[in-house]
């Protein structure tokens, strides 16, 4: 829990392996599931756009 405590507060896997002196392997599996769970909240909390977008639009 440790671990995705620090993910969440914006550390690095590389920044936590050295504070807590835990395994690279195991930061880095935590580290990549939870960036993989934070893309799918992401898809459902932002809906892709139905109508395009007019600030990109090019003139």
């Amino acid at each position: 829990t440790a671990i995705i405590v620090a993910l969440r507060c914006g550390r690095a896997p590389k920044e936590i392996i050295d504070f807590f002196k835990f395994p690279k392997a195991t930061v880095y599996s935590i580290a990549k599931s939870f960036n993989e769970s934070e893309d799918i909240e992401e898809g459902f909390l932002t809906p892709e756009r139905k109508t395009p977008d007019r600030f990109g639009a090019k003139l």
